[in-house]
């Protein structure tokens, strides 16, 4: 781990054009922090940069289809390509250059904030306002945080390359090391070199890369979610033990749910997750075909698991043939970043008949399996008193395990179950907050790793969280181990965050692809900010705290840009690939229905 030394930031690419359709209002803050930021630094005034800020703000009228997901998109014409060389100190007066600033932040409130008003874009409106309290002297470097578009659609082998400069980086791909500072470069969807700031800068494609500072920032791989149930029950099923909970709360709400209800559910998971810094999902949900179109605009990956179940009274879940539907459908999609899956509710829901069928229709498209397992003690006992076997060897009987399959909690396994896990190379998806919440127990996180079985992180459904936040997800991860077993070495933050993000893509099957920054992976990046109270002191060298204040500290309000195959979806904490006012009342109108449609069942 290299000393920490300053970072001298020299201005870059700050704002340009792009082909990928984005949100306006992700426009208008984007080219409207160049402006900003431009006259705070070098006093410039730029007569081209001030016409194309015109421009954008002419262009506040074009309207952004929220309901449709889909949105106007506008150029910022033109691009400031500064370097340390180039770079020239304006000999104006310095009274001068606070003139020219004052004006153009006049400029920003008449035509972009009055505009915005009486269009009644909220989000521009929002925007615009925080971009005039958050004036900064940045120069021509993009800062950790600031909005940075994707120039072309990820893939291409001449795609621009992004450097993400001068923060902590911490490649989780072997060795527990930090680059710090550290750099990492790629371009399209592909990570071209990670390393010290020196070593990537001499990289061939880093001359012309859009740098983005990320000083004062954690830059770590993407959040894999191994275990998600999107839905609207959020406060509203609470105190209950796991059987009671889903025979009052949860499975009555499947009974109600519709298609529509089904995908307002999902986009507001995705987004939540995304925000804070989540990449990639394992959802486990009904009438996935909206999911997968939520997760193809969002931009995030997702595997999709409907709910299957087949004994009595259970009906009103997915079938056999609804899964091989979606699979026909969209065995992979979005290029790859949409995939199902083969999911099963429960051994207490599906008859072995429906386990067979679901390990042959793995098998058939070549894709994985999901279910629950071993959450209480009552599901072990049940599995005895009915099949004579406990959980996992009743799994084995019903041949579902294998490398490609994941079985969620995995609570009271004991050692043979353990054992029979790694065997197979079957891995777990741990859920600490759902298992504390619903007082199922703590799983035997520490047994089941030294045995060899893959395990990753997830946080369960909303309503058994009650948020989807995978940063504190890694915190209970650690703490419920070390309370539970009295060994304050368990829980190392190390090895909580290889769960949450190489073993959680090792988990999905998607290890070779994502879960680390090592170059040739997708660039599936995020960057968390250090800058708070709460992860103060920032120590280097032999007193090293950042991998513990991810565990510890920080939260996924921390985040500040998620980047998911190279494309730029969050920025400054906002997600540019949705309308988070417009996700919410979505989300909002569909509880709403889904209570009433649920209440007129009873």
């Amino acid at each position: 781990m290299g000393a920490a030394t300053p970072v001298n930031s020299s201005p870059s690419t700050t704002c340009s054009g792009t082909s990928t359709v984005f949100p306006l209002r992700a426009e208008l803050y984007q080219c409207t922090r160049k402006r900003l930021s431009g006259c705070a630094a070098a006093g410039s005034t730029d007569s081209s940069a001030d016409r194309t800020f015109g421009a954008i703000v002419r262009g506040s009228a074009s309207s952004a289809k929220v309901g449709s997901r889909t949105f106007a998109s506008r150029r910022c014409w033109t691009t400031e390509r500064r370097t340390a060389s180039s770079t020239t100190v304006s000999s104006r007066p310095r009274l001068r250059r606070v003139e020219v600033c004052a004006f153009r932040v006049v400029v920003v409130i008449v035509c972009v904030l009055l505009p915005a008003a009486i269009l009644g874009d909220t989000v521009v409106r929002k925007r615009a306002d925080s971009l005039v309290r958050r004036l900064d002297s940045g120069g021509g470097v993009v800062k950790a945080g600031s909005i940075q578009r994707t120039v072309e659609s990820p893939g291409r082998d001449d795609a621009s390359a992004v450097l993400v400069r001068g923060g902590v980086v911490l490649p989780v791909d072997g060795p527990r090391r930090a680059f710090d500072p550290g750099s990492v470069l790629f371009a399209g969807r592909e990570i071209l070199a990670v390393g010290p700031v020196a070593e990537v800068d001499a990289h061939p494609r880093r001359a012309g890369a859009t740098e983005v500072d990320a000083t004062g920032h954690a830059v770590i791989p993407g959040l894999h979610n191994t275990h998600l149930h999107s839905g609207l029950l959020r406060g509203t099923a609470e105190s209950k033990s796991l059987f009671d909970w889903l025979r009052d709360y949860v499975d009555p709400a499947h009974r109600a749910l519709t298609p529509e209800i089904a995908r307002a559910a999902s986009e507001l998971a995705y987004t939540e997750g995304l925000r804070a810094g989540t990449t990639s999902v394992m959802d486990m949900w009904r009438f996935m075909e909206g999911s997968a179109a939520v997760a193809a605009t969002l931009g995030i990956r997702a595997t999709l698991v409907p709910y299957v179940a087949d004994l009595d009274g259970y009906d009103y879940f997915e079938t056999i043939q609804t899964n091989r539907e979606l699979l026909e459908r969209c065995r992979s999609a979005a290029d790859g970043r949409v995939r199902s899956w083969v999911g099963l509710e429960h051994l207490l829901y599906c008859s072995e008949e429906a386990f067979r069928a679901a390990a042959a229709l793995a098998e058939e498209f070549d894709t994985g399996i999901h279910t629950h397992s071993s959450e209480t003690t009552w599901e072990v006992e049940q599995s005895l008193e009915r099949f004579g076997r406990r959980p996992i060897a009743e799994f084995e009987h019903r041949g579902i395990l294998g490398p490609h399959t994941v079985v969620a909690h995995c609570v009271w396994v004991d050692d043979d179950e353990i054992a029979t896990l790694a065997r197979h190379g079957t891995a777990v998806a741990h859920c600490p907050c759902s298992n504390m919440k619903l007082s199922s127990g703590p799983a035997p996180i520490g047994k089941l790793r030294a045995a060899g079985v893959t395990v990753g992180l997830g946080t369960d459904g909303e309503k058994e969280n009650n948020n989807l936040d995978m940063i504190e997800e890694m915190k209970f991860a650690s703490l419920l181990q070390k309370v539970t077993t009295l060994d304050p070495t368990t829980g190392d933050p190390w090895d909580i965050l290889e769960m949450a993000t190489i073993e959680g893509a090792r988990t999905l099957g998607l290890d070779d692809l994502t879960g680390s920054l090592t170059p040739g992976k997708r660039a599936d990046v995020v960057t968390v900010s250090l800058e708070g109270l709460h992860c103060t002191p920032v120590l280097h060298g032999r007193d090293f705290n950042v991998a513990a204040h991810l565990v510890f500290a920080a939260s996924g309000a921390d985040v500040r840009d998620v980047w998911v195959d190279g494309a730029h979806l969050v920025a400054g904490g906002v997600v540019g690939t949705a309308d988070e006012d417009q996700v919410r009342a979505h989300a909002q109108e569909a509880a709403e229905e889904l209570f009433e449609r649920r209440a007129a069942l009873t």
